[in-house]
């Protein structure tokens, strides 16, 4: 049931994938090469899933499959990034995400590792893992500007601006986990953040 479940889920993503390219083709909008990249994109983290032999939960499946059709088919191929803040608001869900995964990671090291969790090194760590992200990502905006000339970082109309801005709405949605988990240490209650972690540890225990 789990896996033709998983299946519909990429499957409804393909149908709004080529849907939207072929709109973005026929109206000349966006930007074209996007769509080789759209069609790979969401089986990479399934991809590196496989590779270090771990168990995706379904929650990771859509979050996954959400954030690249946020952020390719809508941003890129149908150039919703024209919107105005909408580049603005994928990096604070990319904070929101990328933190929790790093608090997925941390935890499943830590279990591996049979050792204790440092509620300090964990906030730590997923702060830093969110923040040298964006950080790479920046890279990669910069680098489309050199070789594609694509000014995805706003280079000439924002200078530094745009970069800076992208990095504290990344670190602010970072900090939305952050708080959860930092209540989870105090009240021992489980919010969203923590149940997603936990689930996941439990399927690859």
């Amino acid at each position: 049931m789990m896996n033709k479940k998983i299946i519909l889920y990429y499957s409804i993503y393909y149908l709004i994938f080529i849907v939207s390219s072929i709109y973005s083709y026929m109206h000349k909008i966006g930007e074209i090469y996007f769509i080789p990249i759209g069609f790979i994109t969401c089986l990479i983290v399934p991809f590196l899933f496989k590779i270090f032999h771990l168990k995706m939960i379904k929650e990771i499946h859509i979050l996954n499959l959400l954030f690249v059709t946020f952020s390719i088919v809508l941003g890129s191929i149908l150039n919703f990034y024209s919107l105005y803040y909408y580049d603005k608001f994928l990096h604070f869900i990319s904070g929101l995400l990328f933190c929790e995964f790093s608090y997925i990671l941390y935890n499943y090291i830590i279990m591996k590792h049979h050792s204790k969790v440092i509620p300090i090194l964990c906030l730590l760590f997923i702060n830093a893992m969110n923040m040298m992200i964006a950080v790479f990502w920046e890279f990669y905006e910069y680098a489309c500007l050199l070789f594609l000339n694509n000014d995805a970082i706003h280079h000439y109309s924002s200078g530094v601006h745009d970069s800076m801005g992208d990095m504290i709405v990344a670190l602010c949605g970072g900090l939305v986990v952050t708080i959860g988990i930092i209540m989870h240490y105090k009240t021992n209650k489980k919010n969203v953040f923590i149940q997603l972690c936990g689930k996941f540890i439990q399927n690859n225990s």
